[in-house]
């Protein structure tokens, strides 16, 4: 259903050392997840092969974060994770403490910069809506506290 979001996992992980590929492989992630978002649920088709697909993005745009300390790879990482925990259906492949971490290694990393703070907030902003347990959030709140301590 999403040939897009497969083409640039595969580059993503074909090109694991590429910087540029990496940034842009973030950009694009969250820029076609979002424009799934914006289809209305009713005619939204997904199937198990769906989840795997975006399950396999969350872990490159991970993946990226954690390579590369670079502004747009973060920015661009964020915003993936955003959108990505926007169409989140499965709460296993969001609610990590990994991912948390990431966003706030970007907070932390990139603290002065508007941009990436706003993007790494609306990030948290939709991980937090779908916290179906609180054993999640508690991580969530520790993973805050100790990035802001």
């Amino acid at each position: 259903m999403f040939p897009a979001l497969e083409a640039v996992v595969g580059a993503m992980r074909a090109c694991r050392s590429d910087l540029s590929v990496q940034e842009r492989g973030c950009g694009a992630i969250w820029h076609l997840v979002a424009e799934r978002n914006r289809t209305p649920l009713g005619q939204q088709e997904e199937d198990e092969e769906d989840e795997l697909l975006l399950f396999a993005a969350t872990e490159c745009v991970l993946e990226a974060m954690r390579m590369y300390d670079a502004q747009m790879v973060q920015l661009f990482g964020c915003g993936a994770i955003s959108a990505l925990a926007a169409a989140c259906k499965s709460s296993q492949r969001m609610q990590r403490e990994e991912v948390v971490e990431a966003v706030l290694r970007a907070m932390h990393s990139f603290s002065a910069d508007v941009w990436v703070y706003q993007t790494a907030c609306n990030a948290l902003g939709n991980l937090a809506l779908h916290v179906q347990d609180r054993g999640f959030f508690s991580v969530l709140l520790i993973c805050v506290h100790t990035f802001s301590a």
